[in-house]
């Protein structure tokens, strides 16, 4: 699947996908709310520029809604989480290269304190944005087949390539074929696989000095961009590559097996989301869980099997506790946050976890309770 054969299927940025699909909104009349979720259109932001795999990510999950939904390029994974939208289409593990780090960090960052501002009119803005994001909840996934390609401008030979950039991740994952092929190249890290792919259009001075170029991005980045071409087809290290994307909704929308407008959500912002026949189940939901410590492990999985973890430096000693008048011997060195995914014993929504509300221990992040399957992905 390319991202330009998407981008031509679609043929703009706010998609009314085929009608032969299902849909995550529903399709009867259910009044004033979905009158009005008719006329919004809704906002889901991604990794940009055009081309990047998670544009490819983005259009599969929007082709679920039936709801106008347009698509917002980001420059960086941190500005989709930090982006006004109703949806974020965020990437969060590769099977070659594991964690995508920055995806983790932003998850974590609902662990960030709001007991210690002081009042101020800047630091009730910074508590209100954080406590939107606290109200977002992971409600989908899905696993997108990744293949790497080598580009450079028209005309460049491989062995005239002095550098290759790309997002770290596709350079992670294609490291096998570079340090056999280029090993004389030096590895440069950008934001987004298209979006290296684009700059070498418009080398810097410092581009032009180091010598050729090369990026390492999609198919699909060819066929948006002629001036390039392709000089090496799967650089990733194995073929059997995915790299799985999240969705996440800001927390403005109705209860995700909603089956009615009832409820205190305002009408005019929510949409109405599926009955549970009326979207893909995922046959393994799993729940999300931001942990402020590792002594907080046997609370959450009381109830739960683990998945998968994913530990990251907190930003601050103070972000675990700690306090100031301990001394040194007394504090941890490497305070740490976990990004825990479990499987839940039971697969209702009612069992899903609260945040730990007495010590702030953990914040439950929601539940990847559809999925957008691969025969859903092969038909776009």
């Amino acid at each position: 699947m390319a991202a330009a054969s998407a981008s031509s299927a679609a043929g703009q940025s706010v998609g009314e996908p085929s009608s032969k699909r299902q849909r995550l909104a529903a399709d009867t009349d259910m009044g004033g709310v979905q009158a009005e979720s008719s006329t919004r259109i809704y906002k889901m932001a991604y990794l940009g520029p055009e081309g990047t795999y998670g544009e490819m990510a983005a259009r599969a999950f929007r082709s679920r809604y039936t709801a106008q939904i347009e698509l917002v390029p980001c420059p960086t994974i941190p500005e989709i989480w930090n982006a006004e939208a109703d949806y974020h289409v965020m990437p969060i593990e590769n099977r070659i290269h594991g964690a995508v780090t920055e995806t983790v960090d932003s998850l974590l960052s609902v662990l960030g304190p709001t007991a210690g501002m002081k009042g101020t009119s800047e630091d009730g803005k910074d508590r209100q944005r954080l406590m939107k994001k606290k109200s977002r909840r992971i409600r989908a996934d899905l696993a997108l087949p990744i293949r790497h390609c080598l580009v450079a401008k028209r005309g460049t030979r491989l062995e005239d390539i002095k550098w290759v950039r790309s997002h770290e991740q596709a350079l992670g994952q294609s490291s096998v074929f570079l340090n056999s092929n280029l090993p004389q190249a030096e590895c440069q890290k950008w934001p987004s696989t298209a979006g290296a792919a684009v700059s070498l259009m418009s080398p810097s001075s410092t581009d032009s000095a180091a010598g050729a170029g090369a990026a390492i991005c999609s198919k699909g980045v060819v066929r948006l961009y002629p001036e390039l071409e392709i000089l090496y087809e799967g650089t990733q290290s194995m073929n059997d590559n995915y790299t799985r994307f999240l969705l996440i909704e800001s927390g403005s929308h109705l209860p995700w097996n909603s089956s009615s407008p009832n409820g205190t959500s305002d009408p005019s912002t929510s949409l109405i989301l599926p009955e549970p026949d009326s979207a893909t189940p995922n046959p393994r939901p799993t729940d999300f869980y931001a942990l402020s410590s590792s002594t907080v492990f046997a609370d959450i999985l009381s109830t739960r099997t683990m998945s998968s973890v994913h530990s990251r430096p907190a930003p601050s000693s103070s972000a675990n506790g700690i306090s100031e008048n301990e001394s040194d011997s007394e504090k941890n060195k490497f305070p740490t946050w976990y990004l825990v995914e479990t499987i839940p014993k039971s697969t209702t929504l009612d069992d899903a976890g609260d945040d730990d509300e007495s010590g702030g221990r953990w914040i439950y992040l929601g539940r990847t309770d559809y999925r957008v399957t691969q025969d859903q992905l092969d038909a776009l």
